[in-house]
């Protein structure tokens, strides 16, 4: 059975094609953050992009904002109309602006990244924000139901699981689809030979996991991969935008939902959690020499390093943070530029 996009399972893409996915031109620029949904309403101007809830058999809802009514200009109405021409076959419509979800990301434009506490919110965005050009890696697929829509609106998606029930399962039910057994805190590398040139990632490893666990994969694959789109679920992420105890003074956000300073936000997100790390090294997340070898967290992040050094089984050679030979996390070069 093919998915979505008329393709079927044994149609895998080359290397060459997934090098020709859609990327920003300028890479040296910052990531763009923003928290979906947005805190207020949307002001629709002319030549934005926005994805339509169908109600036809439309290949796809992306279009563009060429018209807004006055009643909408001034807040909307229950008359109030967007014209907006759809992409994919140039028609135009008038629609109603609750059917209309902004575009965020654009494919040659700028590196995004979207925070969602949502499931709702998450499945919608994997139909808004992709292209039939982007090849997508879905990190936590579990039973494969955002997988498939993934696959609807992308070149090509696959989906990694650490549960080997249910990647049976999603391979069971979803035989068209990839789906594979893998855990990117512990087989980084597996991962990345996997999905090396992917210019989109979605991100669900529960949605109540650790704020420590989110940000360091995350920040593994802007480093690894650094995809156009990065589209994360997670509460603690989440909150740290919409409810952060550490910014009370100034939210981070306008109300398009817009991170005003990005890379401020980030760069404080990361130094919290390494700084959490410290207070009990378990805190941090398992991570994998570039070998496989477990990397000792107490050897990382303690003073004294680790006590049971003679027997333990875990390495002690490698950084926990860079991965590199020669100190440990807690005088890694990359964290203490950060830190200044």
């Amino acid at each position: 059975m093919p998915c979505g996009c008329g393709m079927s399972r044994c149609e895998a893409p080359s290397s060459q094609e997934v090098m020709l996915a859609p990327r920003p031109s300028a890479t040296d620029e910052p990531r763009h953050w923003f928290v979906v949904p947005s805190p207020g309403p949307k002001r629709w101007r002319v030549g934005d992009g926005t994805y339509v809830s169908l109600r036809s058999e439309r290949d796809t809802g992306r279009a563009k904002v060429v018209e807004c009514t006055s009643q909408e200009e001034h807040g909307g109405g229950e008359d109030a109309r967007v014209k907006v021409k759809f992409e994919c076959c140039g028609l135009e419509a008038h629609v109603r602006p609750a059917r209309l979800s902004p575009v965020r990301s654009l494919p040659n434009h700028r590196r995004c990244g979207l925070v969602t506490a949502s499931t709702d919110a998450y499945r919608k965005l994997a139909r808004s924000e992709l292209t039939r050009q982007d090849f997508v890696l879905e990190i936590g697929s579990s039973l494969g139901l955002c997988t498939q829509t993934l696959a609807q609106h992308a070149r090509w998606v696959i989906g990694v699981d650490n549960s080997k029930e249910n990647v049976a399962k999603t391979q069971e039910e979803y035989p068209w689809l990839q789906f594979e057994r893998l855990d990117p805190f512990l087989e980084p590398e597996k991962v990345l030979q996997l999905a090396q040139g992917y210019n989109v990632v979605f991100v669900d490893i529960g949605g109540n996991r650790e704020l420590s666990a989110v940000v360091r994969l995350v920040q593994w694959v802007e480093e690894e991969l650094d995809p156009r789109l990065i589209v994360v679920k997670s509460q603690a992420m989440h909150v740290t935008l919409t409810k952060d105890k550490h910014n009370a003074a100034q939210p981070w956000t306008d109300k398009t939902g817009r991170v005003c300073d990005s890379k401020k936000w980030w760069n404080g997100l990361q130094e919290r959690v390494k700084r959490s790390w410290c207070c009990h090294p378990l805190k941090a997340p398992k991570r994998c020499t570039r070998t496989g070898n477990i990397i000792c967290r107490y050897h990382n992040y303690t003073k004294e390093g680790c006590k049971k050094r003679s027997t333990c089984l875990y390495d002690h050679e490698t950084c926990h943070i860079c991965l590199q030979e020669g100190h440990v996390a807690m005088s890694c070069p990359t964290h203490l530029v950060a830190e200044k």
